[in-house]
């Protein structure tokens, strides 16, 4: 039996590298930073918010950095702290870095990451679906081989608070990533963020749709593009139910609690009528249904770097090339008519 137990998101201010001068510099703002975040860590651990921890994306390293000074070894010093503060409370902290992979020598990956309550690494996912620098998909046969397959490019952390995955920032906007995700046994998703266009409507339906716990922790700062988008932190519940929240905008924590039992007897239940807590979607799934039509389906190019490497930033030209070609994969499945093709 798993125990109820504390979830909290930690709403901070992004750090920014734009005038380090090297990488050198910017490790010791990425330092500071973390010993901020160790502050807010505390006071949560004083609220009796004691076991996961989860920070948002950027917020140590405001993402790689100019001329890739925010990048950090793995296992390096940037790491090291974190997983001290880890093992300091005796709390899971789930959190992002921009890192370097000895299994993929001249790239760098936006990298989730959950240590456990020893400072021990439980959990590392790659980002699949991003624009700011090469995705494991542009190298995808090679990336596939080195991790270990699915268990590398969905993973899975069985651990004492049940099983865990991470998303980050528009990883949300593809339901078929959380889906993957589930249908590998996740209970709960934690989505490490900070931008501005992943709505409360798409999280909560994500929850919902895949009967889990999701914990979306964003940087203070960012505010929807629009005022009927919410993007501040959420920790939504099965129901797709808000149970926890800090504004957009600005600095904070939400902290709810997960009962992992009682997801899964909700996961469990035949439901043979519709219960007022809705229908049990998953027993209803007929995924022999999907498989044909994703089989052919094949917009964005897979392994568009798969004989360089990537160390360079994706460029707005670059960028255009592959969404061009991936438009005329869509003409060519009939999603758009032929005028739409140029």
């Amino acid at each position: 039996m798993i125990r109820p137990w504390t979830a909290t998101c930690i709403q901070m201010p992004a750090n920014s590298l734009a005038t380090a001068k090297d990488r050198a510099e910017a490790q010791g703002s990425i330092l500071k930073h973390i010993d901020a975040g160790e502050k807010l860590v505390q006071l949560a651990v004083e609220r009796d918010a004691r076991d996961l921890v989860l920070f948002p994306e950027f917020v140590f390293s405001g993402g790689s950095g100019p001329n890739l000074v925010g990048v950090v070894e793995w296992l390096g010093p940037e790491m090291e702290r974190l997983q001290a503060i880890a093992a300091r409370y005796k709390i899971f902290l789930a959190a992002n870095l921009y890192t370097l992979s000895k299994d993929f020598p001249n790239r760098y990956l936006n990298t989730n990451f959950l240590l456990d309550r020893s400072g021990n690494v439980v959990l590392k996912a790659y980002r699949l679906h991003t624009y700011h620098s090469s995705s494991p998909h542009d190298y995808w046969d090679d990336f596939l081989e080195k991790v270990g397959g699915l268990d590398g490019a969905f993973p899975v952390a069985k651990t004492e608070l049940g099983n865990l995955s991470m998303a980050a920032s528009m990883e949300l906007m593809f339901p078929e990533f959380v889906r993957a995700h589930t249908l590998r046994g996740a209970e709960v998703i934690l989505h490490t963020t900070a931008e501005m266009i992943v709505d409360e409507s798409t999280k909560r339906t994500r929850a919902a749709e895949n009967l889990c716990f999701l914990m979306s922790c964003n940087a203070a700062g960012p505010r929807g593009s629009d005022r009927f988008m919410q993007v501040g932190s959420r920790i939504i519940n099965p129901r797709g139910q808000v149970i926890a929240e800090v504004d957009q905008g600005v600095a904070g924590q939400c902290t709810a609690t997960i009962d992992i039992e009682g997801l899964r007897r909700r996961r469990a239940n035949l439901d043979l009528g519709y219960p007022p807590y809705g229908a049990n979607y998953l027993t209803r799934f007929r995924a022999e249904m999907f498989r044909d039509v994703y089989g052919k389906a094949s917009f964005y190019p897979p392994n568009t770097y798969a004989d360089s490497g990537s160390m360079e930033r994706i460029t707005p030209e670059t960028q255009e090339v592959r969404l061009k070609k991936g438009r005329a994969q869509m003409v060519a499945a009939g999603v758009l008519p032929p005028e739409y093709g140029t």
